[in-house]
């Protein structure tokens, strides 16, 4: 297995014996079990929880990730308006502000020490026609009240980030976006959240009992009165039905050693988002993407590397910040996303076991709903 920087020298909490029973089992210590934990515990505080993983907290995507908390799902909202019309792509994304705005209010009430950065994202264009797209996005963004909103022609580009960006149009900004410490804030939700936090705990299936469910894994059973299965890209080995909904993409992601100073305040997206980077708190690069240059081999729940992607990252890397050229990479991980055919997440009941809902399928955005979608789901199992 790979280590990504945000699981690199660093133990999660100490794993927990089994429970025999608890009020509410959940299935993934991702980003979303973890938020479904932290809501039981101050919507139902009486509610016994426990939170079974694979492997460990933030060990999916949610640790595997670029720590990125954005707006939106993964189009452009022009071309989520063309697809799914104005008033659902207009609510999607004021889901998305409530998800940002409620997360970074548990990360002060619960202090967590996460290293949130209001740093902001650009979404650079590397193309005219993808430059049109995102000025048409940031007109509608406005006139839907989204304020802190804006578009950054090529000369800004250049001015901020040199003339290696000779080539891009110019890019979307959006101010409230921000980066994190991934597996710290993870492991900070599931800390607050006061359950049980199990691993490993490989899932095998779940039986439906009268009062609840069983579930069997190979750590061993217990006795769950309503289960949330988190599971995100293993979603489909737990929910057959799934299997044509739920896909799992691996993504490839490097860090470099500190540069020893700042050239890069925002997060940053580029080409549609198959290209992505930022500078870490310590002045690390971290560079991520590069998926279309081996897009079948990158199918499926493995974390191996890709030597291709992995070449075409520092090559991107390299050309976009010459500074980086002769630094170390220290850290390269993958780790697989669940990705949807339009982008949206999947909510349902389990079929054949009324008391489990499921949730998961974020096309690489989870850090951008789940936390809003995990208040949800654990009113849903707590009334």
């Amino acid at each position: 297995m790979t280590d990504s920087f945000w699981q690199f020298e660093r133990t999660a909490t100490p794993s927990v014996a089994l429970p025999e029973a608890v009020d509410v089992a959940i299935i993934g210590a991702g980003i979303l079990g973890a938020s479904v934990a932290y809501h039981l515990r101050r919507q139902a505080p009486s509610v016994r929880v426990a939170v079974l993983d694979r492997t460990g907290p933030a060990a999916g995507a949610s640790g595997r990730n670029a720590g990125f908390i954005l707006l939106g799902t993964a189009d452009h909202y022009a071309e989520d308006v063309a697809r799914m019309g104005r008033e659902a792509a207009l609510a999607l994304w004021r889901r998305s502000d409530e998800n940002r705005v409620e997360l970074l209010q548990a990360v002060q009430s619960a202090g967590i020490a996460c290293a949130w950065t209001a740093c902001g994202r650009l979404g650079i264009a590397e193309s005219e026609a993808e430059w049109a797209t995102i000025q048409q996005s940031a007109e509608l963004l406005r006139a839907d009240g989204f304020a802190d909103v804006d578009v950054r022609d090529g000369r800004y580009l250049r001015r901020q980030l040199g003339s290696a960006f000779d080539d891009a149009p110019g890019a979307l900004w959006v101010g409230g976006d921000a980066g994190v410490h991934s597996g710290d804030l993870v492991r900070g939700l599931l800390a607050s959240s006061g359950a049980a936090v199990v691993y490993p705990a490989e899932i095998e299936r779940l039986e439906p009992v009268a009062g609840g469910v069983i579930v069997r894994s190979k750590r061993g059973n217990l006795r769950a009165g309503r289960v949330v299965i988190a599971a995100n890209a293993w979603l489909p080995g737990l929910v057959p039905t799934l299997t044509d909904e739920v896909r799992p993409v691996r993504g490839q992601v490097l860090v470099t050693a500190p540069l020893g100073y700042r050239v890069l305040d925002p997060v940053v997206y580029a080409d549609g988002g198959y290209q992505y980077f930022r500078q870490l708190p310590d002045t690390r690069f971290l560079m991520g993407g590069c998926r279309l240059l081996d897009e079948p081999g990158e199918i499926g729940l493995g974390d191996q590397l890709n030597p291709t992607v992995q070449a075409g990252l520092e090559t991107y890397l390299h050309r976009r910040f010459p500074q980086t050229v002769g630094l170390a990479v220290t850290h390269r991980w993958s780790g697989p996303m669940a990705f949807t055919s339009d982008g949206l997440p999947r909510v349902g009941q389990v079929p054949d076991v009324p008391g489990a809902i499921y949730a998961g399928g974020f096309t690489g955005h989870g850090f951008g709903f789940a936390f809003r979608l995990g208040r949800d789901l654990a009113e849903s199992v707590a009334t």
